[in-house]
């Protein structure tokens, strides 16, 4: 993680891009932990037509 990664993601564009967070405001703001993945989560959300957040129970 870090910024190569991110260089790295926003090198391609992806049909599909999934994500993991730590949590969701009640006004739908996603949270992470870390710094490093919040970027390079940023960068697949912004090269991916579809973006999904799995449910985890």
């Amino acid at each position: 993680m870090g910024e190569v990664t991110d260089d790295f993601m926003n090198q391609y564009q992806m049909y599909f891009g999934i994500i993991g967070i730590s949590g969701i405001s009640n006004d739908g703001h996603l949270f992470d932990v870390y710094l490093r993945e919040v970027c390079v989560a940023q960068a697949i959300i912004n090269n991916s037509t579809n973006v999904f957040l799995p449910r985890f129970n």
